[in-house]
């Protein structure tokens, strides 16, 4: 039986705590640890027997019929469910899911000219079904992450990028910044122990050479070179599509991608609502929740698509240097 939460309870440490919130929410263990860090935040200003409302991000009970997810109430120790509704696209039945893995947000990054808000009603608008917030070395309090998505009835996941000592980095798993980060290697380790993924975000940059990549030979070339590069051995995944490349460095990523044998995501790297909506990755698994997006991640179960929104046609690599239409 789950004990009472009050001062006579003790420190319970985090991982009892993400383990009795794996229990209680029927959750993975990504969002138990969001719960967890709910009810430090509680604890650490001295709340006893709080009221806690768990809007988790995980919707387990989630089914194309309902369209619910739940959500948990504990109170002096008391298991409360109830239901709310979770919005994932305009089509229910639509079997793939649309989410954008990298965005950023004013002020956390302050190179971004739109709000969290702005960014979820954009996307919205634009008919994805899913955010991540990737702020510059920034990690998002797990549960502010979780009033945004259930204040906009929509699916919004953290997530950060790094910037290192050779290029940027996306990670999803981790939660707050470490010294030392800034070290491909050393972001691996702390990486690789919290379970996340790492995806390397517009690898093009200081590799490619635009007034050169019309050439060939040279085009190749500089594909490989980035090849033996030691920095890509630390990513899951190469952003093969960023909304804010142009097509030649994009083609350059989809190649690069091809010889390492990595996965490919799209992401618009957005910093204002107009660079929304134009590139996305296609999930064609359920995705609910943190974890079961560094799940399909580092299955590779994922390509990178470019949207039209006026003609609803999406694109994706197949060759380099070339796209197929999406049936």
């Amino acid at each position: 039986m789950l004990p009472a939460w009050n001062s006579s309870t003790a420190l319970w440490s985090n991982f009892r705590m993400v383990v009795i919130f794996r229990y209680i929410s029927s959750s993975c263990w990504g969002c138990g640890a969001m719960a967890a860090s709910v009810l430090l935040k509680h604890q650490t200003k001295g709340l006893d027997a709080p009221i806690v409302h768990l809007r988790l991000l995980c919707h387990h009970s989630y089914n194309r019929d309902s369209k619910h997810g739940l959500t948990s109430t504990w109170a002096g120790g008391k298991l409360h469910n109830a239901r709310f509704s979770i919005a994932r696209s305009d089509d229910p039945e639509r079997s793939r899911l649309l989410i954008d893995l990298h965005t950023h947000t004013y002020p956390r990054s302050d190179d971004s000219f739109m709000t969290p808000d702005e960014l979820v009603e954009a996307a919205k608008g634009a008919g994805l079904d899913g955010v991540c917030i990737t702020e510059h070395d920034h990690f998002w309090d797990p549960f502010d992450i979780v009033e945004l998505s259930k204040r906009h009835n929509f699916l919004v996941l953290p997530g950060c990028e790094i910037n290192t000592d050779g290029g940027h980095l996306l990670v999803y798993g981790l939660n707050q910044y470490v010294f030392g980060m800034h070290k491909p290697d050393t972001l691996w380790s702390h990486v690789e122990r919290a379970g996340g993924v790492i995806v390397a975000a517009h690898p093009y940059r200081r590799r490619y050479l635009r007034e050169r990549g019309h050439v060939p030979d040279y085009s190749s070339s500089m594909v490989e070179k980035a090849r033996t590069d030691r920095f890509f051995s630390y990513c899951d995944s190469i952003e093969a599509f960023n909304g804010r490349a142009d097509e030649g460095e994009n083609a350059f990523s989809v190649e690069l991608a091809q010889r390492l044998g990595l996965g490919m995501v799209g992401a618009s790297d957005s910093h204002r609502v107009t660079q929304l909506g134009g590139v996305a990755t296609e999930f064609s698994s359920e995705i609910t929740c943190l974890d079961h997006l560094i799940v399909e991640l580092r299955a590779g179960r994922c390509r990178p698509v470019l949207l039209d929104t006026a003609a609803n046609i999406m694109t994706a690599p197949s060759t380099i240097g070339a796209a197929r239409q999406v049936d």
